[in-house]
């Protein structure tokens, strides 16, 4: 059944009570205070350059450092202990390995990126480590 066009819906009355809106200020308003930037502006818009202080900001958290160097090690150790269907198998790993991105891997190789991932999701699949994001 449609709606007449001139009714709000049950979301937009909601939304627009004066219950919502206090209860939204609180939350704004709990959210600055601990340091919270927000990366949409006021009409709902990703704000380009909060985008890019947040993807810098999740790139450089020593958690994730930490797990990607670990990661690395990890994959570099297991050059050792993997066998290689081919050489080129092995030259996409050893460039993953040293940190190389599946971009670089695939121009230095010569082979697509999609190719870069099936193959090393095998290799990481028979190694058993998995890479953080």
């Amino acid at each position: 059944m449609l709606k007449p066009k001139n009714r709000p819906s049950k979301t937009t009355d909601l939304f627009s009570s004066a219950e919502f809106m206090e209860l939204q200020a609180e939350w704004y308003e709990k959210a600055r205070a601990s340091g919270f930037t927000d990366i949409e502006d006021g009409d709902g818009f990703i704000d380009a350059d909060a985008e890019k202080q947040a993807k810098k900001t999740l790139l450089n958290c020593p958690d994730r450092a930490e797990a990607l160097a670990n990661y690395y090690t990890e994959a570099e150790r297991a050059l050792g202990s993997l066998v290689f269907e081919s050489a080129q198998d092995r030259a996409i790993w050893v460039h993953h390995a040293r940190g190389a991105t599946e971009h670089e891997v695939a121009r230095l190789v010569g082979v697509t990126r999609q190719a870069v991932q099936r193959r090393l999701a095998k290799y990481r699949k028979r190694v058993g480590i998995k890479r953080p994001r």
